[in-house]
């Protein structure tokens, strides 16, 4: 997948993928932990047509999970 591939670069931070995979956000909170990930990080910016793909790819792969029932 085009989005897995960009998240995988070999700049991006290690385990940055095992980080993402971990977690289940809508879309928008995606875009703000991309963010979040450049300026906290120093993960290079991802922008236009790629950051597209990138949130395409979070966004279907790791949707908002179901909260927990006790």
């Amino acid at each position: 997948m085009i989005g897995r591939g960009l998240l995988e670069a070999p700049e991006l931070p290690l385990g940055a993928l095992a980080i993402v995979a971990a977690q289940g956000m809508t879309r928008e909170q995606w875009d703000g932990s991309l963010t979040w990930m450049t300026q906290r990080h120093n993960m290079p910016e991802i922008r236009g047509g790629e950051r597209k793909l990138v949130l395409d790819y979070l966004e279907k792969a790791f949707p908002p999970r179901a909260p927990e029932t006790a």
